[in-house]
This record gives C-alpha cells, sequence and structure tokens, in this order.
C-alpha cells in the first residue's frame, strides 16, 4: 500500500464501484446485504482516492509505532 502505483489502482477499482458489483460479491461470498447497504459501501468507497488512501497509509503507520512504544513502556 506504500507504493503509489498501488494506491492508484486500488482507488481506480474502489472508485468504480457500483451497487450491483457490490450485490454481486456479496451475493458470491453468500453474505446478505441489502440495497441500501450497498449502496452505503458504494458511496464510502467511491469517496476513496490516492491522497486518502495515502493519509490512512501514514497515520496507521504511526499509530502502530505509538502502540509498540506504550507497550514497551508498559511492560516496564
Amino acid at each position: 500500500l506504500e507504493k503509489k502505483k498501488t494506491q492508484k489502482q486500488i482507488a481506480s477499482v474502489l472508485q468504480g464501484a457500483n451497487k450491483g458489483s457490490v450485490m454481486g460479491m456479496a451475493m458470491m461470498a453468500g453474505v446478505p446485504m441489502e440495497e441500501g447497504t450497498a449502496e452505503r459501501l458504494v458511496r464510502v468507497a467511491n469517496m476513496v482516492t490516492e491522497k486518502r488512501l495515502a493519509m490512512g497509509v501514514k497515520w496507521s503507520k504511526r499509530f502502530i509505532k505509538v502502540m509498540k512504544v506504550v507497550r514497551r513502556v508498559l511492560k516496564l
């Protein structure tokens, strides 16, 4: 997820999501899904951009580093 090319591909796939494809994937996975739920999921997926993915990766890495430090401190 750190590579720009990967982020671009993920964002492209998510921005191309639609209700029909989400419902189809859910059906193939054997997960019942209502149309309203699929519509909300599509709205969130369509909002994902390369910039937002990069920010998410950056903040996730920071959070993990902080949690490792907290874990070490609590061991003392």
